[in-house]
């Protein structure tokens, strides 16, 4: 069993998931896990029992890295959740209804795999 604190900073994250869902920058937990790699089975038992010994560090890294959650917040409960770009962002999407948000520039860049973003191909041959 977790202790108060983990749990805290599991629920912080679950928070943070829901939503991004929510807003339609994740299109739902399983394009989140497939994207990412994560076992499914393992994470939907995590969403329903934040206390569960399931939860991986990685899972925290991402939502920084890619998602620009505050690292403070995640981790302590301190400052806003987001950057101030992410946090003016989510209040723009908040605002829209569903097929606005769909159609949101931001939100389709933020939702794509690092892959398709236009990053040059690494090329392979010798």
């Amino acid at each position: 069993m977790q202790n108060e604190q983990s749990t805290n900073i599991i629920k912080r994250f679950i928070l943070i998931i829901n939503e991004l869902i929510e807003v339609d920058i994740l299109h739902g937990k399983k394009s989140f896990t497939d994207q990412y790699k994560i076992n499914r089975w393992n994470f939907n038992v995590l969403m329903k029992e934040p206390w569960r010994e399931i939860f991986q560090l990685n899972w925290l890294a991402i939502l920084c890295k890619d998602f620009s959650v505050n690292a403070e917040w995640l981790l302590l409960g301190v400052g806003e959740r987001y950057n101030h770009q992410m946090t003016e962002l989510m209040n723009e999407l908040k605002s829209m209804d569903k097929t606005q948000r769909k159609a949101h520039p931001y939100r389709l860049l933020i939702a794509l795999p690092k892959k398709e973003l236009g990053r040059p191909k690494k090329n392979r041959s010798i």
